[in-house]
């Protein structure tokens, strides 16, 4: 069958699922539909989530959902809509189509509301993209993103700046329009200078006598006036109309007719430019005509994706993921039953084709067959499903059913001779890409034969490929359920202290029917439950009693499961703790480090302000023994600071080694931290105690380390600050420099001169132009700790060399 989608325009055909209209009545897909209609925003909305289809084509139903997750994200991230109105405009686009037809007024609006809400719906969604999560963020939205469809709508800006300027915002046509509002300026006139004509009659007076009312009134649209019958002649006119009581003549006085004349015509006009109005209207509406359906489609279609994002916020749904073999769904909910529905998980690995589900009378099997049923007509209908994140669920391209609805009532043949004829018919369409779900298979007849036919169905089905639920009450069908391969068991829970089912599914294990115990927990005498169980037999209750060991035991695996769960959640936890701790001792260690440095720092900033406050001493002021002793102590505390950070330093280096031997009081090193600590005790999973100057952690015994026996520190020559103390040249060569340059070395020259107590040196600068020469020795003239300067002897260097004496 080929089927109209609704996903691109214009639409494409895909292939819709196979599914006969009595198979979906059973799953009441239907009623999905009508759920999902109420959440769509648009009139027109409701009858295109009905008119789409289930899609059999994964690519085309796969981007349907694609569409509904985005959205449903933009509506997770910006939960207020704009004002949306989306009236029914379909069937005025068809009728506008027609040269020459007009839409009134009231249509017109329909439409501006329509393209205008269009606009304003393209904006919230363009500016939903920065604010969506990470995983559906697209910076550059594909062809096949909301986003991009949105923003893909046909513009009308002609079409809606021409009914904005026509319309008043209440619908009503705008008379200031030039070719209205003259017109409406003499209809109001004539109208005022008609009120004031009446009102000069009845208030007349010696005619005030003559009326039945001092008020106006109208016929067919003219202005009369009510005259007492009794006056009849006084004035006269054209009498309109005669009062039940022929008391009253509703009479138009000629001067008035006049004046109702001028009025008709007048609103003649005005109708007329009206006309001429709306048919310029209709006439843009045509020029627009192939871009407005276009947007009417994209709009409606996008109402239904709407609609999808909605219903799954309201039902908390998610996407199913996509396998080509396999089924698995978590915590699944039957999405009629609101919360009433008890979440279950159905699995059928790749490997196996079919499940047997077993189980209690009225335990829920049937509603395990319609939960995923629906749930699959969903996914393929493009909408997320009632189930947990990390369903899997593979692409049906047909679904067959055969669920009875008489689990009340006795079957007879002849509803054995139905379910048969229909089963046959499944088997002879079904195939790969079917989903076959067969209710109370085998029942109706014989025992035996029942399970032999089974059987031999459950083969067909699985030869031909198809993906097959049953369920059962026969155990020679639990037992083809062990035995054969690609077929698995489940089956549903059952209360034994309560004697009710739980309506849970458990995998791998098949279940009791329970008829003994549901029938006596419903009134059946003692005595008959009695020799039900006697007539039952010792074998077939052998084999309860196995099914009884089995999920008991199965219940127990749960139970230590569970806590070992709960065990590995709390161990989890204790490493987020252990880790936090490593990391903030990291963050306190790296402080520490940190406040250190601000030490020195603060530390070498004092020392070289003092240094310099002592050079600028010693060039200002003559060297005293005072002096010299302040630069002697400055050194003594620059070389003290330096030899404790040495010792730290040494401190830091500590070598760590693996603990061979631990024991209670031992001295021991967290080997991510560094962090120093003592045994405590050693706990029963092998972990230790550690005692550490903050507080006592739990630390596996690979994380302890123990330092090495550490040596005497050994003093090493301390120089963190380059004083400059360095022994000057008794030579100073300048020459080839610029004369900065050189000024610089001289400046460090008489300082370190100053700091050793050397009386005399020399500075070789060159003859040259004498730039160099003549500079330094401005310098030196500037100095006060220079006591004479001078160029040497001749034979020992002449005017390229100047010799420098420094004060005592």
């Amino acid at each position: 069958m080929t089927v109209i989608s609704a996903f691109s325009l214009p639409y494409r055909k895909d292939r819709e699922i196979g599914m006969d209209s009595h198979s979906q009545d059973l799953l009441e897909f239907e009623t999905i539909r009508e759920q999902l209609a109420h959440y769509c925003r648009s009139e027109e909305g409701p009858a295109e989530c009905k008119r789409q289809k289930v899609c059999a084509d994964a690519g085309e139903g796969g981007k349907i959902l694609d569409f509904a997750v985005q959205y449903r994200r933009i509506l997770e991230t910006h939960p207020t809509l704009p004002d949306l109105v989306f009236p029914a405009v379909r069937h005025l686009l068809a009728h506008v189509s027609k040269e020459g037809t007009v839409l009134d007024v009231p249509e017109l609006f329909d439409l501006y509301r329509f393209f205008s809400s269009a606009e304003r719906l393209r904006s919230w969604i363009a500016a939903s993209l920065p604010a969506v999560d990470e995983g559906s963020r697209r910076t550059d939205p594909s062809p096949e993103s909301v986003w991009q469809y949105s923003s893909s709508l046909p513009r009308l800006p002609g079409l809606l700046k021409e009914l904005k300027k026509m319309l008043n915002q209440d619908g009503t046509i705008n008379d200031s329009l030039p070719e209205l509002s003259s017109i409406r300026t003499s209809i109001q006139r004539t109208n005022e200078s008609l009120s004031q004509l009446a009102q000069s009659y009845l208030h007349r007076h010696d005619f005030q006598a003559w009326w039945q009312s001092d008020v106006p009134t109208q016929k067919e649209g003219r202005v009369v006036l009510p005259l007492k019958s009794d006056y009849r002649g006084r004035i006269t006119g054209i009498i309109h109309e005669v009062s039940a009581s022929g008391k009253t003549l509703f009479m138009e006085p000629f001067d008035i007719v006049d004046k109702n004349n001028q009025l008709k015509n007048l609103e003649n006009d005005y109708r007329q430019a009206v006309l001429k109005v709306l048919k310029n209207a209709a006439r843009c509406v045509r020029e627009n005509l192939e871009e407005a359906e276009e947007t009417v489609r994209r709009i409606l279609y996008l109402d239904t994706i709407h609609a999808r994002a909605r219903y799954a916020l309201a039902h908390r749904c998610y996407r199913a993921e996509v396998t080509e073999k396999g089924i698995e769904l978590l915590q699944a909910r039957h999405p009629l039953l609101g919360n009433k529905a008890v979440p279950i998980d159905v699995s059928l690995p790749p490997d196996m084709k079919a499940l047997i589900i077993s189980g209690p009378n009225a335990g829920g099997k049937t509603g395990v067959l319609k939960t995923l049923g629906l749930l699959v007509l969903m996914n393929q209908f493009g909408m997320e499903i009632p189930a947990s994140s990390g369903s899997s669920l593979p692409w049906f391209g047909d679904i067959h059913i055969d669920i009875g609805d008489e689990q009340s009532l006795s079957q007879s043949l002849s509803t054995f001779s139905a379910h048969i004829s229909r089963i046959s018919g499944i088997l002879k369409s079904c195939g790969p890409a079917s989903l076959v779900l067969l209710d109370e298979l085998g029942t109706g007849t014989d025992a035996a034969e029942g399970s032999a036919i089974a059987m031999a169905v459950l083969d067909e089905c699985m030869a031909r490929g198809a993906v097959t639920l049953v369920t059962t009450h026969q155990s020679l069908l639990k037992n083809y359920g062990f035995t054969k391969q690609g077929v698995g068991n489940a089956s549903l829970e059952f209360d034994m202290e309560t004697l009710t089912p739980t309506y849970r599914l458990l995998q791998g294990i098949p279940g009791e029917s329970r008829a003994i115990d549901i029938a006596g927990t419903v009134g059946m005498p003692a005595r008959v439950i009695g020799a039900a169980r006697f007539y039952l037999g010792r074998k077939e209750q052998n084999l309860s009693d196995i099914i009884r060991d089995l999920l008991a035991l199965k219940t127990r695996i749960a139970a230590e499961l569970a806590e070992l769960e709960h065990k590995e959640e709390n161990l989890l936890e204790e490493k987020l703790k252990f880790e936090k701790l490593s990391e903030s001792l990291r963050v306190r260690e790296a402080d520490l480090k940190r406040e250190g440095l601000q030490e020195l720092n603060a530390f070498l900033s004092g020392s070289r302000k003092s240094l310099e406050n002592l050079i600028r001493e010693i060039r200002e002021n003559p060297v005293t023994p005072e002096t010299t002793k302040q630069v002697k102590e400055f050194i003594r505390e620059v070389e003290e600071k330096a030899e404790g950070l040495a010792e730290e330093e040494a401190e830091e280096e500590i070598e760590l080694y693996d603990a061979p031997g631990l024991k209670p009081g031992m001295e021991v090193y967290l080997a991510s931290t560094r962090t120093k600590g003592f045994l405590v005790r050693k706990n029963r999973d092998n972990t230790w105690v550690v005692a550490t100057d903050a507080m006592k952690i739990s630390v596996a015994p690979a994380e302890l380390k123990i330092a090495a026996a550490r040596k005497p520190a050994e003093k090493k020559p301390a120089v963190i600050y380059n004083l400059d103390k360095t022994s000057p040249k008794h030579v100073l060569d300048v020459r080839g420099l610029r004369l900065d340059e050189a000024l610089k070395l001289v400046e460090q020259q008489v300082d370190q001169a100053v700091l050793s107590e050397l009386r005399e040196f020399s500075i070789i600068h060159g003859m040259g132009e004498g730039i160099l020469g003549r500079g330094i020795h401005q310098y030196l003239k500037e100095q006060k700790t220079v006591r004479d300067y001078y160029f040497a002897h001749p034979d020992d260097g002449g005017y390229g060399k100047t010799i420098v004496v420094i004060n005592s």
